[in-house]
């Protein structure tokens, strides 16, 4: 997602099978979610137009996003081992 995919205080989602756009209001912990991604993308020298940016204000790929997704998946089950596979 990126800045582009909010308009007139919606976040536009097109959904998978059907393709349809979804409208979601930004309001509440989303709002607060994206006012402090903004903030934090304003420290980097360059700015991405997406939603989600490396430490290098980079775009993140799916891939890198799937690997941190596993590195913090791992984390977990090592901490709470009841929370394991």
């Amino acid at each position: 997602m990126s800045e582009h995919d909010i308009l007139n205080g919606h976040l536009i989602v097109t959904q998978g099978k059907t393709k349809q756009p979804l409208r979601i209001v930004i309001a509440g912990e989303l709002a607060d979610l994206l006012m402090r991604i903004r903030a934090r993308k304003t420290g980097h020298s360059m700015v991405a137009a997406a939603l989600l940016v490396n430490l290098q204000g980079k775009r993140l790929t799916p891939a890198v996003l799937r690997n941190h997704f596993d590195d913090a998946r791992t984390a977990v089950a090592a901490k709470h081992p009841c929370l394991g596979p």
